[in-house]
């Protein structure tokens, strides 16, 4: 007798319409135009609904966006079968097979030059789901008997988010790595 918030079904399919309409419209373009397009959109709709529970959302998602990339690169090639298409357009990035990414160019400074690198697709189910932390009922931010525990979650929520940890990096180099109060050095993982 759990209340599960998840993701409404008119949500998934307004976002899914949307990525096989930005697809349809890409019918021409490159690969790897395609995930930079397609990227930010997966992520901004998987952080936003990181904090309820949605893996299996994000995985419903994921598996509807494979097939409908896979319907835009059988498209691009009618005449050519399966085994052909999959790996110009699939392949094995780490433990993953089946991953739409394009080979990037081998840099100069790479350390092994056989060594292949991918521009991936963004998965939605590789974001970790965070949850919400609920403000205890009798906490007061005017009390000052509470002023440590607000500290600790304005800490916590700062180190949460990428702007946070460059505000505290910032901080933390302004001081030259030092404590305004005792002088002592600080690690920047104690701000």
């Amino acid at each position: 007798k759990k209340l599960l918030i998840k993701p409404s079904k008119k949500n998934v399919h307004a976002f899914l319409q949307k990525m096989r309409a930005v697809v349809r419209k890409l019918r021409a373009a490159p690969q790897r135009k395609v995930i930079e397009i397609l990227n930010p959109m997966i992520s901004g709709w998987a952080r936003y609904h990181r904090h309820v529970v949605s893996k299996e959302t994000f995985s419903y998602v994921d598996s509807q966006i494979w097939e409908c990339l896979w319907r835009w690169a059988k498209r691009r090639h009618p005449k050519r079968v399966a085994k052909w298409i999959a790996p110009r357009y699939f392949h094995r990035v780490g433990d993953r097979s089946w991953v739409f990414a394009v080979k990037t160019e081998p840099s100069s400074s790479q350390s092994q030059p056989n060594m292949d690198r991918y521009h991936v697709l963004r998965y939605a189910a590789q974001l970790p789901i965070k949850r919400h932390q609920k403000i205890k009922s009798d906490a007061n931010p005017y009390d000052p008997a509470w002023e440590e525990y607000f500290e600790h979650r304005s800490v916590w929520r700062m180190k949460g988010s990428t702007q946070g940890r460059k505000k505290l990096a910032n901080l933390w180099m302004s001081q030259q790595g030092k404590c305004l109060v005792c002088d002592q050095l600080l690690e920047i993982g104690d701000l």
